[in-house]
């Protein structure tokens, strides 16, 4: 029993490596400063991403103050004779997930998802909205909630390893970016639309 136990352990740690689940690279020190380095600028990666890669109506959120498609009147209403709404938040980014394990559930009822492998960073953001609530005489902040995957490499692999990598991941999550030290496949990562941000960039 014990025998054939260990066999399919060695079989399921087989086809996990073969999904990518086990990353040397999480051992290595210097991906270790890289990863700390994108929570550090978790937000300014959020909004590079944004402005660089999201369709022209995700931009409202860039701007400081808001804009009218992020006002929501009901009808028969008018933003004249309402009080003016709070302040709109200052920061896009509320969560910040390191090694955030990567799961696809299944469409067909299984209970049991498949593990794809960890992000090293999930970036989650939101676009906020100011609503008039009729009822309560008041302003509402809410909003739509997004996330971008951040793949830390600090030795780049080859183009194919890394693609299927990404490809993989983008079973679930679409919007991904990575962030190394050596910005050789930038050009052609970007051709495949994936943000590619250098180690260390200064942010406008």
């Amino acid at each position: 029993m014990l025998l054939n136990e260990n066999i399919l352990m060695a079989t399921a740690r087989d086809k996990v490596q073969q999904l990518g689940f086990w990353d040397d690279e999480v051992k290595n020190v210097s991906h270790d400063k890289i990863v700390l380095w994108v929570h550090a600028n978790a937000e300014m990666l959020a909004r590079k991403y944004i402005k660089e890669f999201l369709p022209d109506y995700h931009h409202d959120v860039l701007q400081a103050n808001w804009t009218s498609s992020e006002l929501r009147i009901p009808a028969g209403e008018k933003l004249i004779n309402l009080p003016l709404p709070p302040e709109k938040p200052t920061n896009l980014v509320y969560r910040v997930t390191l090694e955030k394990v990567i799961q696809q559930h299944s469409e067909n009822g299984r209970i049991l998802p498949r593990i794809l492998g960890y992000a090293d960073a999930l970036i989650s953001w939101s676009t906020p909205s100011a609503v008039w609530d009729v009822q309560d005489k008041c302003w509402q902040i809410t909003g739509s909630q997004y996330s971008i995957l951040v793949e830390v490499k600090s030795t780049l692999p080859s183009l194919g390893e890394l693609m299927r990598q990404i490809n993989l991941y983008r079973l679930v999550y679409r919007d991904v970016i990575v962030v190394a030290p050596d910005d050789s496949l930038s050009p052609i990562l970007k051709d495949q639309k994936v943000m590619f941000v250098k180690h260390n960039e200064k942010f406008e």
